[in-house]
C-alpha cells in the first residue's frame, strides 16, 4: 500500500458517526464548503485566475500588499458563521500553475464546537507544478469538548517546487478547564 492508498483510509469510528443524523442534513446548503483556485503566473505576476467558493467557505479577493513581494496573491479565507459544527464538511483543491506562487491564510481561528452527533471534517488537495511556490498558514483550530473532527491534506508536488504549511492545533479552551478534552481528533497530512 503505497502512501496516497493509505491516506484515503478513514479510521473506522468515523463510518460509526457518518451514520448518525444531525440537525441539518449533511450535504445540505450551508454544510458543505467548497473552495477550488486555481494560480497563474503570467508575465511578472501571479493572478488567481479561478475561483470558486459555497457559503460557508468564502475566499476575499486577491490582494497585493507586499512591498517587498507585488507580485504574490494573498487570500485570505474566512469562515462568516461562528466555526464548525456537526455535519459540516469542507473541500478545498488548490492549484499552482507553473512558475506560480501565493499565500494563503485564515481570517481569524477556526473553532469547531461540540458534537452531540456525526463529526466535522476538512480535506486540503494542493497541486503545486514545476517552480511553483505557495505558503499556507492556517490560523489555529480551536477544538471544543466533545468535538470530532477528521482532516486530510495531499499535497502533489512536482520539480522545485516550494511548500511553508502550517496547521496549528490548540487541545481546548484551556481557560475554560478544557484540555484534551474532545472526542476524537485524526488528520493526514501526505505528499
Amino acid at each position: 500500500m503505497n502512501a496516497l492508498d493509505f491516506i484515503k483510509l478513514k479510521p473506522e469510528i468515523f463510518n460509526a458517526y457518518e451514520k448518525e443524523k444531525t440537525t441539518i442534513s449533511v450535504g445540505t446548503p450551508g454544510k458543505n464548503a467548497i473552495v477550488n483556485l486555481n494560480f497563474e503566473r503570467y508575465n511578472e505576476r501571479t493572478y488567481l485566475t479561478n475561483v470558486y467558493n459555497t457559503i460557508p467557505a468564502r475566499v476575499v479577493r486577491e490582494l497585493y500588499y507586499d512591498e517587498f513581494n507585488p507580485e504574490i496573491p494573498y487570500i485570505i479565507f474566512s469562515n462568516p458563521t461562528g466555526g464548525i459544527v456537526e455535519g459540516d464538511r469542507y473541500y478545498y483543491t488548490i492549484h499552482l500553475g507553473k512558475n506560480a506562487e501565493a499565500f494563503l491564510t485564515d481570517s481569524t481561528a477556526t473553532k469547531i464546537y461540540k458534537m452531540d452527533s456525526n463529526y466535522a471534517s476538512r480535506e486540503i488537495e494542493i497541486f503545486l507544478d514545476e517552480n511553483s511556490r505557495l505558503e499556507f498558514l492556517q490560523k489555529e483550530s480551536i477544538h471544543f469538548k466533545n468535538s470530532r473532527w477528521y482532516q486530510k491534506t495531499i499535497i502533489h508536488v512536482q520539480k522545485n517546487t516550494k511548500m511553508l504549511y502550517s496547521d496549528i492545533f490548540v487541545p481546548g479552551r484551556v481557560a475554560m478547564g478544557e484540555f484534551w478534552d474532545f472526542k476524537i481528533f485524526f488528520q493526514h497530512i501526505c505528499y
